[in-house]
């Protein structure tokens, strides 16, 4: 990525590091700490790979709709959202069905429920997630 070789006054400069993602979202990691922290900068770039969500501010990584974008992505993101964003049901749920191994970073409560469900219905827990099987209220 260009920006892993800019100056820091370019890594902190929210024109150059939102063009820089665009191009190419891992280049967020090379960005300053304020620049991550910028839902408009972070969401394309985890739109792309949701695997960036690793390098995103605490606030960012706590916000259901950058962590839902990452993990429609990359299911496998869950492992870098936020404790509240692990027990949204809406957001397992959808990490689950894009990647079933997303599953053991989601909160003890839904990976007892989602395996019960998969259980009695026969089912992986990435098919029982795909189904309207679910419960709607999960906990």
């Amino acid at each position: 990525s260009d920006l892993e070789h800019a100056s820091e006054d370019c890594k902190s400069n929210p024109e150059i590091v939102m063009a820089a993602v665009r191009q190419n979202g891992w280049a967020l990691q090379y960005a300053s700490g304020e620049c991550k922290d910028i839902p408009e900068i972070v969401m394309p770039a985890v739109q792309q790979d949701g695997g960036v969500l690793h390098f995103v501010s605490e606030g960012c990584r706590n916000n259901p709709e950058i962590v839902m974008a990452a993990v429609l992505q990359n299911g496998r993101a869950l492992e870098h959202a936020s404790e509240d964003c692990k027990t949204n049901p809406e957001i397992v749920l959808a990490a689950v069905r894009q990647n079933g191994r997303a599953l053991q970073h989601a909160s003890p409560e839904l990976q007892g429920c989602i395996r019960r469900g998969a259980d009695e219905h026969g089912m992986g827990v990435q098919e029982y997630a795909s189904t309207k099987l679910m419960p709607t209220k999960i906990v």
